[in-house]
């Protein structure tokens, strides 16, 4: 099967498109997903590279002519699956450690060229099923990762892209500002299905001082471009209120199953919400356990 067939892209900026597959049969078995390319004058920036399934590489080169450098707003199987069609990427240094993980920390997603083929059917629409190439798919292997921390620049020449860390999701989450077309990709650093309390999960309370951050560049983006969903910039200030809401203890407390067990969530909003009249477009799990940050400790090795 044309690889070019696996992806459909959208330009929503000027020289700048959300990428997701066309293959796959979103909904119950799996979330919608995206991933975003940026050209540049320099070079062009891949924000996230989804599951991995087709060569993504390959068919942004029908975008764009540039170099391309790889940067991952977290460590999660759903963003970083398509690194290992490049030669290398760039990730916050906090989350360097779990991107190589394995045992509880890895996550649930497949790592093998022959899972990541099987869960790639799995999801396909009919039509599809039987005309994907394993060829098309490529095992998780090592490769070259460099850190990044709040503050760093991409400079693509016609214009920069700002790092702004906000850890939650991950320890390591980012969000990624274009300031001249006043967006900002920010993988699942907050939507309506912020999931804190897995793997290497943060504190409420950190979480918050993060969105605290966030928000600092607030008058300088219209609008979020998630890993999963668009959203409107409002989402920032929604998801500090609902943190105070959790630190008070004043929020809902809904109960929800997620990956196989019951999640604290903060309010009972749903996906199913979103685009209602007044509806909000935040909410976040967490656990109730970790709604304090603890005092730094340094490494023992």
């Amino acid at each position: 099967m044309a690889n070019n067939e696996l992806f459909t892209a959208t330009e929503i900026c000027p020289r700048t498109w959300q990428i997701t597959y066309s293959f796959v049969e979103f909904g119950q078995k799996v979330n919608p997903v995206y991933c975003y390319l940026l050209d540049g004058d320099n070079y062009a920036l891949v924000i996230d590279t989804m599951y991995g399934y087709g060569n993504l590489r390959a068919f942004c080169e029908t975008l764009t002519d540039k170099p391309m450098k790889v940067v991952n707003t977290h460590f999660h199987g759903d963003h970083i699956g398509g690194n290992y069609h490049f030669d290398e990427a760039y990730i916050h240094w906090r989350d360097l450690p779990l991107f190589y993980a394995k045992g509880p920390n890895a996550g649930h997603f497949p790592r093998t060229q022959e899972e990541i083929y099987e869960r790639a059917k799995s999801v396909a629409l009919p039509e599809y099923a039987d005309k994907l190439c394993i060829n098309d798919f490529k095992a998780q292997e090592p490769m070259i990762l460099y850190t990044i921390e709040d503050g760093d620049i991409f400079d693509l020449g016609d214009r920069q892209i700002e790092v702004i860390y906000v850890g939650g999701h991950s320890p390591g989450c980012i969000a990624l500002l274009d300031r001249k077309n006043r967006c900002a990709f920010t993988g699942d650093c907050c939507n309506s299905n912020t999931l804190l309390g897995g793997p290497g999960g943060i504190s409420v309370e950190e979480y918050l001082e993060n969105l605290l951050h966030f928000n600092q560049f607030r008058s300088e983006f219209d609008i979020t471009y998630g890993g999963h969903q668009v959203l409107p910039a409002c989402v920032v200030e929604q998801g500090i209120e609902l943190c105070g809401r959790i630190l008070a203890g004043t929020d809902e407390k809904v109960q929800r199953p997620m990956f196989g067990r019951m999640m604290t969530y903060g309010t009972s909003l749903s996906r199913e919400d979103f685009g209602k009249p007044g509806a909000k477009v935040f909410n976040m799990s967490y656990d109730p356990e970790k709604l304090l940050k603890k005092p730094a400790k340094p490494q023992v090795i």
